[in-house]
C-alpha cells in the first residue's frame, strides 16, 4: 500500500514531462478528494471514490507510451505506475 504514493510522488523527478505533471495533478485531485470524503464521513470504503480520477489518466498514458523512448527510466516509471495504479483500481472495484 505504501508503494502506492511513492510511485505517484516519484513524478517530481520527471517533472519537465508533461505525463509526470499529469500524474502529479492526477494524485493531488485523487489526494484532495479523499482528504474530503475522510473529513466528512470519516473512514469509509467511498474513500475509493477518488482512485476512479486515476481511469482518463491510465488511458491518456497508454496513448502516451508510443512517445516515450523504451528502455528509459521515464518509461520504466510509466509502465510501472500504469501497473500498480491498474492493479490498485481492480482491487477497489473487487471489493
Amino acid at each position: 500500500m505504501a508503494g502506492l504514493p511513492l510511485i505517484n510522488l516519484s513524478s517530481i523527478f520527471f517533472l519537465p514531462r508533461t505525463e509526470a505533471w499529469v500524474v502529479l495533478g492526477t494524485g493531488l485531485l485523487a489526494a484532495t478528494i479523499m482528504t474530503a470524503l475522510h473529513a466528512k464521513l470519516g473512514y469509509i470504503r467511498l474513500l475509493g471514490i477518488g482512485h476512479f480520477v486515476w481511469i482518463p489518466m491510465l488511458i491518456w498514458l497508454g496513448f502516451r507510451l508510443d512517445n516515450i523512448l523504451e528502455g528509459t527510466l521515464f518509461h520504466g516509471w510509466i509502465l510501472t505506475l500504469m501497473t500498480m495504479n491498474t492493479v490498485s483500481l481492480c482491487s477497489i472495484l473487487s471489493t
